[in-house]
């Protein structure tokens, strides 16, 4: 409550995004990155967030907290714009028991062949994972459990509950440490190669500029059916 008190979602990318500390925060790799704007500065007023934080030692690409409308899902997409040397961890904290992360096998949505595409576009997830069990699959994602999954290939979240999803959603840049705490940190990001580092200037005057105008662009997004 006291992180999300006062914001308006509808001015972070895609308007379901509450990035939660400073840009000072966030190694050069991903502090100018679209959707970490706008950064919010909460992490401070924070103290759980913020331990959380600091017991994972390595760089952070991202830290936000995910919000998903009830009876709702995110567009097909994927999220390689955290980089190649990175990796994404979720924590739910409120969230539906029938809400599914839907994974798939496919780099891009224009990979997915017709039919199956048809089916996850409708919603249809378990239609889609019954069709194709080897290029679909569904997870339940239950409250307070951390998990670590590659987001790199062509994804969704299902929340077809009647109350919103919030989740704690952070990428780190895998280190040494990172390795040693978890053993198959690397399998996701071996066969990428490395992001540069984002200029600051050029970056933040873009990136700023994106923000500003977060709301129309989720205006348009929903007008378009890409946003649901």
């Amino acid at each position: 409550q006291r992180a999300v008190e006062g914001w308006d979602w509808s001015r972070s990318a895609h308007g379901h995004v509450l990035s939660l500390p400073e840009a000072r925060h966030i190694h050069p790799a991903g502090r100018y990155r679209y959707p970490n704007f706008p950064y919010s500065g909460r992490l401070e007023r924070c103290s759980y967030f913020r331990e959380i934080f600091e017991s994972f030692p390595s760089p952070k690409m991202s830290f936000r907290l995910l919000r998903r409308g009830p009876q709702s899902s995110y567009a097909l997409h994927h999220d390689r714009w955290a980089g190649s040397h990175s990796a994404r961890f979720q924590i739910p904290i409120f969230t539906d028991p029938e809400a599914r992360l839907v994974l798939t096998s496919f780099e891009s949505v224009e990979e997915i062949p017709g039919a199956l595409r048809s089916l996850l576009e409708q919603a249809d997830f378990a239609g889609a994972a019954a069709a194709a069990p080897a290029h679909v699959r569904l997870h339940p994602l239950d409250a307070g459990v951390l998990y670590l999954f590659d987001t790199r290939r062509v994804h969704t979240l299902f929340n077809p509950g009647a109350t919103e999803r919030l989740v704690l959603s952070f990428d780190l840049i895998v280190d040494d440490w990172l390795r040693e705490q978890f053993a198959d940190v690397s399998a996701p990001i071996a066969r990428r190669s490395s992001t540069r580092v984002v200029g600051p200037r050029a970056a933040l005057a873009r990136d700023y500029c994106l923000s500003a105008l977060h709301p129309w662009r989720n205006r348009m997004q929903r007008l378009r059916g890409s946003h649901r």
